[in-house]
């Protein structure tokens, strides 16, 4: 019932198919369905189906067990696991990008003069569509806007690429855009560079380092 007795169990049945591969094929085939049906037997995850009669399995848990279990029956085996391997995956992406937009919201802050949006920690694919939909309407038709990148700690393409589009909404919109606080320690940094930010930004670089008052009101 260990790894060990799988592993062992695995050894020999390779053993008798390359060394008794010609004694094997004498064996009855009830016998050979009874061991199969045995190891799929063993393969069974009991407590998932009590919990799966209990109804206290989750709805994404419930709808990846289902789809490989329909996958396995009535078509492949390896399309089934993919099937089921791939969703799992999606639930996961979606569940961390809440997770990663609740616990590093960007911040906004009103300093009278200007509207400040502090991005913090890592700015990925997960977050470039909630961010994007956050930070559009708070900050288009500003007519002054910072973007400080001094609290990211890594940069993905697709959140470079959504503060791209806002700050095109931006200067659309009349207003005036700077950008500050980058490191060049930062994973992805050159997504910046690469960009249209840059040159939609009116100071020279978003390297530069600017502080603000400590009056400063978070919205």
């Amino acid at each position: 019932r260990s790894p060990v007795s799988g592993m062992f169990h695995a050894v020999v049945m390779v053993g008798i198919l390359l060394g008794l591969g010609p004694l094997a094929a004498y064996l009855p085939l009830p016998a050979l369905a009874a061991v199969l049906i045995n190891s799929g037997i063993g393969l069974i995850d009991w407590s998932l189906l009590r919990r799966l009669s209990n109804g206290k399995l989750r709805g994404e848990d419930l709808a990846t067990f289902t789809v490989t279990a329909v996958g396995t029956v009535f078509f492949d085996l390896f399309l089934a696991v993919a099937a089921g391997s791939t969703m799992a995956a999606w639930y996961f992406v979606a569940k961390m990008r809440r997770l990663q937009f609740t616990t590093y919201s960007p911040q906004v802050i009103e300093t009278g003069k200007t509207t400040v949006c502090k991005l913090r920690g890592p700015a990925t694919f997960a977050i470039a569509d909630p961010m994007l939909r956050s930070l559009m309407p708070q900050l288009a038709g500003k007519n002054s806007v910072e973007f400080d990148l001094s609290g990211v700690t890594m940069l993905g393409c697709s959140a470079v690429m959504a503060l791209e589009q806002l700050a095109e909404k931006i200067i659309e919109r009349g207003g005036t855009l700077a950008v500050y606080g980058l490191k060049q320690s930062v994973i992805g940094y050159a997504y910046v560079e690469h960009s249209k930010i840059p040159k939609l930004a009116s100071n020279a670089s978003p390297y530069d380092v600017r502080q603000l008052p400590q009056s400063d009101k978070v919205t």
